[in-house]
């Protein structure tokens, strides 16, 4: 990022990206840490006590650090599934330089370049690294005939799908925030299916085969089309307990019968 004019601390402020870095690089920096003062939100530091000549040398620092904006273009412009891709890369390529735990989708382009730009490594490493995930997203990203059975609008498909990726350990890494909203909740399950491009070729393609039976599966069980009455008598503690499930599951007591005969079967006939 080239030096505006200007003194130095004005310079170190000169955007939102340049002051999330400097209090990132301050709270990383023992020295500096132990001088200045903790804002009143407890994230920010009070820059009042900042020597010109420190401030001098964190803008040198700065400059070496930050990769101008037209080089991070694909970070700060990318769509969700993108940034989810590149935020996965750059976790495993930059470890013990991660400024943040749980990325929220809102967050995510702004907490990725804090990420890179905290990273101590020169612009060019920076740089070719940006390079390298643009590569892996474009070769490894499914096509859109392969998420054509997806529906972004169809809510039940989509906390199905949910539910699905958590079942089988292929849901998204802490760091990715749970979705709130229905759009959120599509990005995620299409990103969670671009990461399982990084499996064996056969594996890959028999996780996603698999997937898309299951959801025929669950459609057709719960069409009403293949639904028999089954009456049961059950003890009263059972029944209290089946419906503390139901109701923590937010589903039918029917649905959670019926898949637990359905998992019972398959791992007997495994």
């Amino acid at each position: 990022m080239p030096p505006n004019k200007g003194k130095p601390l004005d310079q170190l402020q000169s955007s939102s990206r340049s002051k999330q870095w400097l209090h990132e690089f301050i709270a990383q920096t023992p020295e500096l840490r132990s001088t200045l003062h903790r804002a009143p939100d407890g994230i920010h530091f009070k820059l009042a006590g900042l020597s010109d000549s420190d401030a001098e040398k964190i803008l040198e620092e700065q400059n070496r650090r930050l990769l101008p904006e037209s080089q991070v273009a694909w970070i700060r412009n990318g769509s969700q599934r993108q940034l989810i891709w590149a935020q996965l890369e750059l976790e495993r390529e930059i470890r013990g330089f991660h400024p943040f735990r749980t990325v929220p989708p809102e967050e995510r382009s702004d907490a990725l370049l804090l990420m890179l730009d905290i990273w101590p490594e020169s612009l060019t490493t920076k740089k070719d690294l940006i390079f390298q995930i643009k590569e892996s997203w474009a070769n490894h990203r499914l096509k859109d005939k392969q998420l054509s059975w997806l529906d972004p609008k169809n809510q039940k498909q989509l906390d199905w799908a949910m539910d699905y990726l958590e079942q089988h350990r292929m849901a998204l890494p802490r760091s990715v925030a749970k979705p709130a909203t229905p759009k959120e909740e599509y990005d995620y399950v299409v990103a969670a299916l671009d990461k399982t491009t990084l499996l064996p070729p056969s594996d890959h393609k028999l996780f996603l085969t698999a997937m898309r039976k299951a959801w025929s599966q669950y459609k057709y069980r719960h069409s009403g089309k293949a639904k028999k009455p089954l009456y049961l008598f059950i003890e009263e503690e059972a029944k209290e307990k089946l419906d503390q499930i139901a109701k923590q599951q937010k589903r039918s007591r029917h649905d959670i019968v019926e898949d637990w005969i359905l998992q019972a079967f398959e791992k007997g006939d495994s």
